[in-house]
């Protein structure tokens, strides 16, 4: 099978899940490098990143994503390798920071599709609250998630400017320099920049 660009990817698993966003139960929205490209960043995702506001929306979606699910998967040698089966759809489980994630993933033509509901220990997550600034995976983004169009699809991302604060926190620090050229550029002429 020859591989598809991101693009065709995240348009196939539109058509599945736009139907999601009706219900908060099962609402998503893109983050990551896919959400800073179709806000207008010249950049290139190495992978589809959906965070759910519910750890059911993991499920749901995983029900979704049923015709890219083999019945099995190989057993992972660490959880970098895991993926997604009809035998087990959903991983569910804390992390070595502490962090519990309802996770699952799938390669659908050489593009990686990773669903996400995370929830952090509440003594360590960044928030406004505290003058921290907002986490592009943490709950307080749900009141600011925009809509772009993107073929066709209202598609549900995380703001540049809450991507930019992640950043300047350090938690995904190679995200840094792509969002702060957007951002910049968005509050000098309004628009997104196109600058790699």
């Amino acid at each position: 099978m020859n591989p598809k660009s991101w693009q065709s990817v995240l348009e196939e698993v539109l058509a599945l899940a736009a139907p999601a966003l009706q219900s908060a139960e099962t609402r998503w929205a893109v983050v990551g490098s896919v959400a800073t490209a179709l806000q207008g960043c010249q950049i290139a995702p190495n992978d589809i990143d959906i965070l759910t506001l519910k750890p059911e929306g993991v499920q749901h979606f995983a029900k979704l994503m049923a015709a890219y699910t083999p019945q099995n998967a190989p057993p992972p040698e660490n959880h970098t390798e895991w993926h997604s089966s009809l035998a087990e759809p959903v991983s569910a489980g804390p992390d070595d920071y502490g962090y519990y994630w309802y996770f699952a993933r799938w390669i659908i033509a050489g593009v990686k599709v990773e669903v996400a509901h995370i929830i952090g220990p509440p003594i360590t997550l960044p928030t406004s609250q505290t003058g921290a600034g907002m986490w592009e995976a943490g709950p307080e983004i749900w009141a600011h998630i925009r809509e772009v169009n993107f073929r066709g699809y209202l598609t549900p991302v995380v703001p540049l400017e809450i991507q930019l604060q992640t950043t300047w926190r350090g938690a995904w620090s190679n995200g840094l320099l792509r969002s702060s050229r957007c951002c910049s550029a968005r509050a000098t002429t309004g628009r997104s920049s196109n600058a790699p």
